[in-house]
Order: C-alpha cells, then structure tokens, then sequence
C-alpha cells in the first residue's frame, strides 16, 4: 500500500470493527472515517480523543480534518444512494400486501432501505453509462481515457487476435528502429508485451524446459516479424538442426511453410546449408568482400544497406546445433562475428543447458545481451540474477513465461501462432492463411547482396583468397550488331584503290601487286574467312599519259 502511491493506487478499506484493520496496515491510512458506533469509544480508539457520542443516524460519523497540522474529528452525514420516491413505493407497496392496519417493523424498513439503495444504483450506473456513451459519440478520443478493467492473463492467446485488437499499436512500434514487435500480453497492465530486439538487446535467449512453448513463441516471432515490416524493411534466416518433423519452421504443409515467408532468405537444417548460408551473409557486412566483390563480380551483386534493413536469425533446437555442425567449415564463430554491431540480431531457443553448459561464442554473445524469454522455468530466471522475484506456487502453463531485462522480470503470456479448432480450422491452416497472405502482401522476395547461383567468386573470398587475379565478372552488355556489308567486295577495293593517292609512276605488274596486297587487307580487317576471288579483267587501272609507257 505504500509503494501505490507512487503508481497513483488508493485503497478504501472497510471493516465492521477497530480490530479488524491489522494496526501495521492502519498507521498507513492516513485518512479515516467512522459511522456510528454502539460503543462511543471506539471514536476514541481511532481519533485519539476523548470519548464522544453523535446521533444515531444511518450515515451520520465522523471524519477527520486536518486544520493546520491538528487532526481534529470532524461530524459529516455520508450521502446515501438512495431515491425517495423508489423507497416510498417499495414501502407502499409492502403495506398493501400486508393491509393497511398492520404496523411495519424496523427489519423490514431496514430491508426495504436496502432494496432502495440498489435499485438506485442500478438507475445511476445505467444513467452514467448512457452519459458516457453519448460523450464519446461526439468526441470518440475520450474512449481511450477509458480505465481498463484489471483481468487474469489469458491462458491462450492467438497472434492474429493480438495484432488486429492493437493494430494501431502494431503500427507504431513498427516504426521503430532496431525491430520492435508486439508478442503477448505483460501482467503490469495487461497491454502487449514488446519484444525489443536491438534496444534491449541486440540478441535474445528463449529458454525452458520442453513443451514449454519455444517452438510456438519463435513461430510468433517470425509471423510478427512478416506482419509488421516488409521485406524490404527486414529479413529472417530460420535454422532448426533437428529432424524434418519438428523443426520449427516446417508446418507439414509446403505452400504454407515459414521458410515460404517473403522475409526469409535461407532456412537451414544441415551443415551444407549453414555454410551455403555464411558465404551469402559474409557480404552483407563485411566491407572487404563488399569491396572485392563489387570490383569483380558486379553481374551478380548487388549491395543492400543493412542498416536500414536488418536480419533477424532464429535459432530453434540449439540444443542439437552441435551435431549439424560437425562437418562446417566455419561453424558459429563465423555467425558470431558476422554483422558484429552492424543490425544482426540473433534468437535462439532452447533448454537449461544452453544457458549453463554451452562453450561457443554465438551463445555466449546472445547471452550477455541479458535479454531474455524464460519458458516455466524459475530455476533459469534465478541462474540469470533476477532478484525479488516471488516463485510459482504452481507449475505456469503453455506460452508463459518472464520476459527478463538484465535483472529485472515480469510475467507475461506469449501469443500462440494459432489456436488449434478456432473457427473449426486446425492451428496449420490458420498458419498457413497468414503466410499465404503476407506473400499475397509482398510479391517480391527479400534478396541476398549476392544474389547469384555461380558462387566461385564467395568460396576464392571464404578460402582467405584475393579475387584480384580472377576475370572480372560485369554485367552482360547488350550484343551489338555489325552494320551488312552490302557493297561488293570488288567495288570496296576499287573505291579503296582509288581513294589511295597514286606514287611515282610504276608499272603495270607493280600496280596489280599493290592492289593485290590493298585487298588482301580489306579482306582481313572485314574477317571474311573465304575471300571472294578479283575479277581482274573488269578493273580498269588509270596510268600517266606518257606514250613510251601506254601498253
């Protein structure tokens, strides 16, 4: 009671006696008020006076005043509920029943009174809601101003339902940068809990025993993702090292999959397509493949500016993240240095162990974000130093958990990506309408800065190679067409023979031997593999006019 203030909570406590207030919680309240008491001094008891008697009238008492720094108790009449007229035609109609000579006794007053006072109520509380009512249709801001009812968490909640009843609110944290997505309901004031990736963390931890709700909160946090930012805006890369059947992901309907999310840019199951997927992220961050392959293989790169668009990697199942890695090249210390402070954000999920026993780098990256979702399991929020945190008396159920932020925790309950049988459809139907939509949504599919499929040029960079020695590799330009040589091959070398000023006068067989050689380099700079054979019957050759040379 002491701490509400602060928060702006009051408290009215009422009670049949002065004993029945514990005297630690009655120093606290400070303002006090006593009706009518049977025995006058129980007013001593409680304003440290002397003993006083009022009237005994229903809602007469006594209250106390501060005048100057003096409490001094003072008479007041408390007002009363209650309409006249409804009293008078209770009661009147009561003596009907009764007759008119019979005497109504004080019980039945008193019940009557009772009967007045709420139907009174009713009348008030009706009138109220009507005044309000009307207030908002003339100006609709004032139902924001409404206070909110205090409720339970629910114990499911569907995303869909989340998003569409806080759509404006979706939208605006949407605008926040880094990713800001709504994925519950918190117990402080039952409003959507923020996941905020980047300003609490830059990575998050989701940890908890299994069944607990992993699979569910990383499936909600993808489709919350999709449903609040463009590909364009952001994009995901799903990994889940464990079997076909449970990866998270995988929904059994291929259409309808995550990995069928526009956002997404790989999904990866095997080391093979870990690797495959470090080669394409290396140069979304690294400056020095940037560089290397804008120079050399510009036909298929494209650079994308990750500060404006982040990724978002998730992680389910890290527990058997070991095992697909066996046969990487570069394992996780390549995904915990790539994007280092540079908008890449890391979720992984997964038990206890994760938390306690894991050696590698990415883990121990995510980790000292200290931001984190723990799934049931109190014994993992305490392993993180949150203090003054009351434990469970019972086991929480599916989908809540404590959203910790270095070492503070609050309770929440996770939006489920659907409920199973709503609208008597199955939870991967629902699923996959909400993919099927997005992609309606986003017809064009995020894109890696290396887009394209020969990926020689990535493999020279990842072996710690220069491209510098290897072909450039541009883009195609457009073939162009050589102009149709029209023109006779022998008239070319006429008129070329022609535009060539004549020497000193020569002989005739020093003149076709000129000409001969003048050909032969037409033909070659023309690239005709067959040259066409000179008539040189029909050419005519112009020689000085000089009698001794005429032939």
């Amino acid at each position: 009671m002491r701490d509400g203030r602060s928060f702006g909570v009051s408290f009215v406590v009422i009670g049949s006696l002065y004993n029945d207030v514990p005297n630690k919680l009655f120093t606290v309240l400070s303002q006090r008020i006593r009706l009518t008491q049977a025995d006058p001094s129980d007013y001593a008891m409680i304003f440290n006076r002397r003993t006083m008697r009022i009237n005994d009238v229903p809602g007469r008492g006594l209250a106390v005043e501060m005048i100057g720094e003096d409490p001094v108790p003072l008479e007041f009449q408390t007002a009363v509920p209650l309409d006249p007229q409804v009293y008078e035609r209770l009661l009147a109609d009561e003596q009907t029943r009764r007759g008119e000579g019979e005497r109504i006794d004080e019980k039945t007053i008193a019940g009557l009174l009772r009967r007045a006072s709420e139907e009174t109520q009713r009348v008030l509380v009706d009138k109220m809601a009507q005044a309000w009512a009307e207030a908002v249709r003339r100006d609709p801001a004032l139902e924001a101003k409404r206070a909110r009812s205090v409720e339970p968490l629910p114990l499911m909640l569907d995303l869909a339902t989340l998003l569409t009843s806080h759509e404006k609110l979706a939208r605006e944290v949407a605008k926040i940068k880094p990713p800001t997505l709504l994925l519950g309901i918190n117990d402080l004031d039952r409003m959507p809990t923020r996941i905020e990736l980047g300003a609490k963390g830059p990575h998050m931890l989701i940890a908890g025993p299994p069944v607990s709700g992993k699979t569910s909160a990383l499936r909600s946090l993808a489709l919350a993702l999709a449903y609040q930012y463009s590909p364009a805006e952001l994009s995901m890369i799903l990994i889940d090292p464990s079997e076909s059947t449970r990866r998270f992901y995988n929904l059994g309907l291929p259409d309808h999959n995550l990995d069928k999310l526009p956002h997404v840019l790989a999904a990866v199951s095997s080391a093979k397509e870990f690797d495959a997927m470090l080669m394409r992220l290396y140069p979304e961050y690294n400056e020095a493949w940037a560089e290397a392959l804008g120079k050399h293989a510009a036909a298929n790169y494209r650079p994308i500016d990750n500060t404006k668009r982040p990724i978002v990697v998730l992680i389910d199942h890290y527990d058997d993240i070991a095992g697909m890695l066996r046969g990487s090249k570069f394992g996780l210390a390549g995904l915990a240095e790539t994007g280092k402070g540079k908008n890449l954000h890391v979720v992984m999920a997964g038990s206890l162990q994760i938390v306690r026993g894991s050696p590698d780098e990415l883990r121990k990256r995510v980790e000292s974000s200290r931001y984190s979702l723990i799934m049931q399991d109190y014994d993992t929020i305490r392993s993180m130093g949150v203090k003054q945190l009351k434990a469970p008396s019972r086991e929480l159920p599916a989908g809540r958990g404590y959203l910790v932020k270095a070492i503070n925790a609050s309770m929440v309950q996770m939006a489920l990506p659907a409920i199973d049988g709503r609208d008597g459809r199955s939870a991967e139907d629902q699923i996959g309408a909400i993919v099927q939509g997005l992609r309606r949504r986003y017809p064009n599919r995020a894109q890696w800065s290396y887009f394209g499929d020969d990926v020689t040029a990535l493999e020279t960079l990842a072996a710690g190679k220069s491209l510098d020695a290897a072909p450039v590799v541009t883009a195609a330009a457009p073939a162009v067409t050589q102009p149709v040589v029209t023109q006779p091959v022998v008239a070319a070398a006429a008129q070329a023979a022609a535009q060539v000023a004549p020497a000193k006068p020569s002989s005739l067989a020093e003149k076709m031997a000129e000409m001969k050689a003048k050909q032969q380099a037409l033909l070659n700079s023309m690239k005709i593999e067959r040259p066409t054979t000179l008539n040189m019957a029909k050419l005519t050759v112009e020689v000085p006019d000089k009698p001794e040379e005429k032939k």
